[in-house]
C-alpha cells in the first residue's frame, strides 16, 4: 500500500508541475509577470492560446491512458487499444468522407468533420459489438474482427486520398498526423464532461476489472457477470474516443504504453491503476505537445507524430527488457 500510495504521490507532483509549467514553455517563453499585463499580447497568448491547448492536451492524454488500460483488461490482450481494434480508423474514415464530399455542416460546439469523424468510430464500434455479441468470451475474435476493421478502413481512406483533390487530400493527411494546435477553450467543456463521467464509471467497475482480466471463467466463478462489465466499458471507452478522435484525429501509443509503465510501478491492482494511468497520460500528451512546438520551431509538428516517434521505440524497449 506505502509503495502504491508512493508512486501514485510522483506521478501527481509530476501531472500537477507539467499542469502548471508547461503553458508558461513554446516558441517564446513567458514570465508569471508577463501574463498579467493586459496592455502586451503574452496575456492573450497565455490565457487564450496556451492554457486551452494545455488542458485539452491533458486531458487528451489522460482518456487515451484510460481507454488503453480499460481495453487491456477487458480483453485480457497487452497490445489491446482503441487504435488495434479499428476504432480510430473507423473516425479517419468518417473525416476522409467528410473531406471527400467537400461539406460544411456544424453543430454547436463541433464542425462537421468533427462529427463524421465521432460517427464514424461509433459505426465501427457498434460493428465490432454487434458481430461478436454472441461470443464476448472469444477475445481473440473480438480483437481479430477489429483488426479487419482496421485494414478495411484505412484501405478506404488510402482510397480516398488517391482519387480526391490534391488539397482534400493534404486535409486529411494532416487530420490523421493527430493535432491538437487548433484547439480552443470550446473544446475543455465536452471533453471535461466525457472524462469526468468515464472516470467516475472506470473507478466504480475498477474492482471488477481485477477479476474480469483473470478471465471470465474466474470472473464468473466468483460471482461477476463479465458481460455486465464488458459491455459498458468497451462502448463507453468507445464512446470516450470518438469525442477524442473527432477534435484532434488519431494520436497513437499513448493508450499503448501508459498502461505497461503504471503496471510496473502500480502493479496488477486497478484500483490503483486507473489513478496511475489518468495522471502518467495527461502529463505525456502536455510534454509531447509542447515538444512539437519547439523542436522544429518555428515549424510545429503534429503531436501524434511525437507521440509515435517516441512512443515506438519505448515500447519495443519494454518488450526486450520483458523478454530477457
Amino acid at each position: 500500500m506505502v509503495s502504491h500510495r508512493c508512486s501514485l504521490l510522483l506521478l501527481a507532483i509530476l501531472s500537477v508541475s507539467v499542469l502548471v509549467i508547461a503553458p508558461f514553455l513554446g516558441l517564446e517563453n513567458l514570465s508569471p509577470r508577463a501574463i498579467f499585463d493586459t496592455d502586451a499580447g503574452s496575456a492573450q497568448i497565455f490565457w487564450q492560446l496556451r492554457v486551452p491547448r494545455v488542458l485539452t492536451a491533458w486531458l487528451m492524454g489522460a482518456m487515451l491512458a484510460l481507454s488503453g488500460l480499460v481495453f487491456q483488461a477487458i480483453l485480457r490482450n497487452p497490445l489491446a487499444e482503441p487504435f488495434t481494434l479499428g476504432i480510430a480508423s473507423g473516425g479517419a474514415l468518417g473525416a476522409a468522407i467528410y473531406i471527400h464530399l467537400g461539406l460544411s455542416l456544424s453543430l454547436s460546439l463541433f464542425s462537421g468533420l468533427s462529427l463524421f469523424a465521432f460517427m464514424g468510430a461509433m459505426v465501427i464500434t457498434f460493428a465490432i459489438y454487434l458481430l461478436n455479441r454472441h461470443a464476448l468470451e472469444s477475445i481473440t475474435r473480438l480483437v481479430l474482427v477489429g483488426v479487419i476493421f482496421s485494414f478495411f478502413c484505412s484501405s478506404l481512406v488510402m482510397v480516398m486520398q488517391a482519387v480526391g483533390r490534391p488539397q482534400d487530400s493534404y486535409r486529411l493527411m494532416q487530420w490523421m498526423m493527430g493535432s491538437i494546435s487548433h484547439v480552443t477553450v470550446t473544446e475543455i467543456l465536452p471533453l471535461s464532461v466525457i472524462m469526468f463521467i468515464s472516470t467516475v464509471i472506470i473507478a466504480l467497475l475498477s474492482p471488477r476489472l481485477n477479476v474480469l482480466s483473470a478471465g471470465h471463467i474466474i470472473a464468473k466463478t466468483r460471482g461477476v457477470e463479465p458481460k455486465y462489465v464488458f459491455i459498458p466499458l468497451f462502448i463507453l471507452v468507445s464512446l470516450m474516443m470518438g469525442v477524442m478522435i473527432a477534435i484532434s484525429g488519431p494520436i497513437g501509443f499513448v493508450g499503448l504504453v501508459v498502461p505497461h509503465v503504471v503496471r510496473r510501478l502500480i502493479g496488477a491492482d486497478h484500483r490503483y491503476l486507473w489513478i496511475a494511468a489518468l495522471l502518467l497520460g495527461g502529463a505525456l500528451l502536455v510534454i509531447a505537445d509542447w515538444m512539437a512546438r519547439v523542436l522544429f520551431a518555428p515549424a510545429e509538428l503534429p503531436v501524434g507524430v511525437i507521440t509515435a516517434l517516441f512512443g515506438a521505440p519505448f515500447f519495443i524497449f519494454i518488450l526486450i527488457k520483458d523478454k530477457k
